[in-house]
């Protein structure tokens, strides 16, 4: 078997999320006009032990790791225009992804931060939303006894 083939098929097997979880995934990827293997995905992990942004801060450093992360990302469906969607643990990556996609980058680049606020969407998630000022939340970092306090984590 081909591992990469092995280990996605695995993946698929072994996760399900719940379904209110489910719901919110399906939810934001309309909201994002994202449809099931017609995007890519970069993610960055800034605040990971080793990284270059968690040990300087250094912001042109991050920048450019975000705008390699979406060009990597993209390069994986060359010629096919789709939609690279971007996740991190910090807000700056994302910004920076934002400005990358606004720029003369051909990609369309979203994250959740171009999903409209509860107030500006239709839907009656009861989910604690990501707020567009802060770094999202992140598992190791959280003192949250609700679960549902978690779910924006994985949308």
């Amino acid at each position: 078997a081909n591992p990469p083939d092995f280990f996605h098929d695995m993946f698929l097997a072994l996760f399900r999320p719940v379904p209110a979880l489910h719901a919110l995934v399906e939810h934001e990827m309309q909201e994002l006009d994202l449809w099931p293997n017609q995007f890519v995905t970069a993610h960055i992990r800034a605040k990971y032990p080793g990284e270059p942004y968690r040990e300087t801060w250094n912001v042109t450093l991050l920048q450019r790791t975000v705008e390699n992360a979406i060009d990597c990302a993209s390069s994986l469906v060359s010629g096919k225009g789709l939609p690279v969607y971007v996740a991190s643990d910090t807000l700056v990556s994302l910004q920076a992804a934002q400005a990358y996609g606004k720029s003369s980058t051909p990609y369309r680049v979203v994250s959740h931060l171009d999903v409209p606020t509860s107030d500006e969407s239709s839907s009656n998630f009861q989910v604690q939303k990501k707020l567009p000022h802060q770094d999202p939340p992140h598992l190791n970092f959280a003192k949250e006894e609700d679960p549902w306090a978690f779910f924006s984590i994985f949308a």
